[in-house]
């Protein structure tokens, strides 16, 4: 099955407001990988919008991935922002069942119930921020929090692979990363 190729399902309600503000009552789009809704408010000073994204079958998007891809991903979005200064910020709920990323040590890693968190920031003067990003399956914990100012960048990432033996049978034990 082609991911961006057949019906698109699409219905919204919304109404335009004064000041050029736009209130989005609801917005769903289907096609044949994805579903998503979305609701909020756009306006040039003001952007607030929430919605939630699945993806019921990654294998739609085998190809594109040009590997073999499996399982399913539901994720919920906010946004929170200033058009006019193209600052805002990004928060992201994500969790997959059934990974299949076509490689067998990143499936042994991701495989079963994997979550993803996090949040990005955009400040007016385009300095970046993530911070709480955190991934949780079975197999990996990974926290990734980092600064930059458009000139340099700070980034701290830990990890932590409670067992090293779904990765290859001549290993064993866990494998822990230190921040330095």
């Amino acid at each position: 099955m082609k991911p961006f190729v057949g019906p698109v399902r699409l219905a919204g309600a919304g109404r335009l407001k004064a000041g050029n503000a736009f209130d989005l009552q609801k917005l769903s789009v289907e096609t044949a990988a994805t579903k998503a809704t979305l609701a909020g408010i756009y306006a040039p000073q003001e952007a607030k919008i929430a919605g939630d994204v699945s993806l019921p079958d990654l294998s739609t998007l085998s190809d594109l991935a040009g590997r073999r891809i499996g399982g399913t991903l539901a994720a919920h979005i906010t946004f929170d922002g200033a058009p006019t200064t193209q600052s805002g910020t990004l928060t992201f709920n994500a969790k997959a069942q059934g990974l299949d990323a076509g490689e067998d040590p990143v499936t042994a890693l991701l495989g079963g119930e994997a979550t993803l968190s996090g949040t990005l920031s955009r400040t007016a003067d385009g300095e970046v921020d993530i911070s709480e990003t955190v991934l949780e399956s079975p197999g990996i914990k990974a926290r990734v929090s980092g600064h930059s100012d458009l000139e340099t960048v700070s980034a701290q990432a830990t990890a932590t692979v409670s067992d090293l033996k779904p990765l290859d049978d001549r290993l064993a034990g866990a494998l822990t990363s230190v921040p330095v």
